[in-house]
């Protein structure tokens, strides 16, 4: 019998209609024993879920945990998005974990961990750990995606589409700041908490000729010179990579496509100003263009985690 069976069969009520998935982005829920959870194994779910988010000015965790107790999983537990099941036999057999799709809700995301052993489960997770977390990142990009898509504003769409060669889903409150030299830059201005927020996506190309335009010093040199064009509060500023921070690099595979990611801290050449950037760049479909996308937030009194994931959500959504 397969990890979804066994497990399935023990919380699985079939009688219930689906109703929409409920929580907040970033959250997670990880069902287990509470002797599990406050033993090693818990504490490797801690360390891979909760770590620390890169390329942030504080720290941040990747999700935040919800542990329940499996004789807790109740309904209000059971339709929440994001969910991590684990469970151990203590019997013979095959350790295994798969992801599933809409269990107990709409929209859910849950991932079924069986185990011969809680030490079977802890190297699981420990082996497993980025390619896990990153299936659950992609789940809520593709969830805001999708929120998206019903508040769009198409003709954004096309001007990125026609300059740079991607058509992502931009919502409606963001504005075109500036159109310059296949340059795009959308912005997203608003107060929250009586504090300004501002949150903004740059689009720009370049002919690609070979692979060494995506090494980071490339990257960051081309960086700093198309975000002169991204004009600060003060005459004469403008936005740069701040160079005392170095940003950290990996690959990303949507399935589409090969992608390079930047994350590190921007700051305001002449103002001051800063906060993190997530920098996209890849080969489009012809081999001979280098697209970039280049987000940002500036929030200086709020965490910045939820307010990058939305950014990440709309960058990608044009990545074909």
């Amino acid at each position: 019998m397969t990890a979804s069976a066994l497990l399935l069969g023990c919380i699985w009520d079939d009688s219930q209609m689906l109703s929409n998935s409920t929580g907040r982005s970033g959250d997670l829920t990880v069902v287990m024993d509470s002797a599990m959870w406050s033993g090693h194994l818990g504490g490797e779910v801690r360390a891979c879920f909760q770590a620390t988010l890169e390329g942030l000015p504080q720290s941040e965790p990747c999700f935040n945990l919800i542990e329940v107790n499996k004789k807790n999983f109740r309904q209000i537990f059971k339709v929440t998005r994001n969910i991590i099941v684990v469970e151990t036999s203590n019997k013979e057999g095959k350790s295994e974990y798969l992801f599933k799709k809409d269990i107990w809700a709409k929209n859910q995301s849950v991932l079924l961990l069986k185990a011969k052993s809680k030490d079977d489960a802890e190297r699981i997770i420990l082996n497993n750990c980025r390619g896990i977390r990153e299936h659950f990142e992609q789940e809520e990009w593709k969830r805001l995606q999708a929120a998206f898509s019903a508040l769009s504003d198409p003709s954004l769409g096309r001007l990125i589409e026609k300059r740079i060669g991607v058509k992502p889903i931009i919502p409606a409150d963001y504005k075109l700041a500036l159109d310059n030299n296949n340059l795009l830059w959308l912005r997203k201005d608003f107060q929250h908490q009586g504090h300004h927020v501002n949150m903004g996506i740059i689009f720009y190309k370049q002919p690609y000729d070979s692979v060494g335009m995506l090494d980071k010093k490339n990257i960051i040199e081309q960086r700093n010179s198309r975000m002169k064009s991204v004009k600060g509060p003060v005459e004469n500023s403008y936005m740069s990579t701040y160079q005392e921070f170095d940003p950290v690099e990996r690959e990303i595979n949507t399935g589409k496509k090969y992608i390079k990611e930047l994350r590190g801290l921007w700051n305001m050449k002449g103002a001051f100003m800063g906060g993190p950037f997530v920098n996209y760049s890849f080969v489009d479909t012809t081999g001979k263009v280098l697209i970039n996308v280049d987000i940002y937030v500036f929030a200086p009194k709020f965490d910045k985690r939820e307010y990058l994931r939305e950014l990440e959500a709309i960058a990608l959504s044009g990545v074909n």
